[in-house]
């Protein structure tokens, strides 16, 4: 569904719409990848807005497109990617190459996740 991509409201009151089930169209015309970064972001921004209307504050500041993602390569490697998807006039990435450590880092960084949420 179509948002507003920094609140992430649609044009139906107090309907907001996160993760995979949104679509964002980029400056460059391509549409916001899908991935857990970007609907945990997008979920942080819908509860924090309603809170902030709940009780009668001001909104907090909104979704920025920042993103990022480690790859797994396989054979014990993996690269990682981040950047601003929302830049204009077109998303600035920027990836790392593929290393070992970078698959460790992706291992401690679900560690870090399973740890906190479960």
């Amino acid at each position: 569904m179509a948002v507003y991509p920094g609140t992430l409201d649609t044009q139906h009151e107090n309907i907001f719409v996160i993760g995979d089930a949104t679509m964002i169209k980029l400056s460059n015309g391509k549409m916001l990848p899908k991935a857990g970064v970007f609907a945990h972001k997008h979920a942080e921004t819908v509860a924090h807005g309603i809170a902030a209307s709940i009780k009668g504050k001001p909104q907090p500041k909104p979704y920025d497109g920042e993103g990022y993602c480690f790859v797994e390569i396989g054979d014990g490697s993996a690269g990682f990617a981040k950047g601003n998807f929302y830049a204009e006039p077109d998303p600035e990435v920027h990836a790392r190459k593929p290393s070992r450590m970078l698959h460790w880092g992706k291992v401690g960084f679900e560690k870090y996740w399973f740890w906190k949420y479960l």
